[in-house]
């Protein structure tokens, strides 16, 4: 499971919408690879994403945990915070 966010300055607002940022779901892979780069070549200079990746180890270690049993709505919930 991964979770992103990516945020830039206010300014940058229409600009940056228009590249065609979505739901990472709703775009193709060419798409979303061809938004990498352009997030990458603005990394620390205009936009700031962060990256989260949850293995299916951890999920299910954090599931199955008879001390802290919680579920995956918990999981993700936490992962986005």
């Amino acid at each position: 499971m991964i979770y992103s966010a990516l945020w830039w300055p206010i300014e940058l607002k229409e600009e940056l919408a228009s590249l065609g940022f979505n739901d990472s779901k709703a775009l193709t892979e060419e798409q979303r690879e061809n938004l990498l780069s352009i997030i990458d070549s603005l990394r620390g200079k205009l936009v700031f994403y962060q990256i989260k990746e949850l293995t299916a180890e951890y999920i299910s270690t954090s599931m199955n945990n008879n001390k802290n049993h919680i579920n995956l709505n918990e999981i993700s919930h936490q992962s986005a915070l």
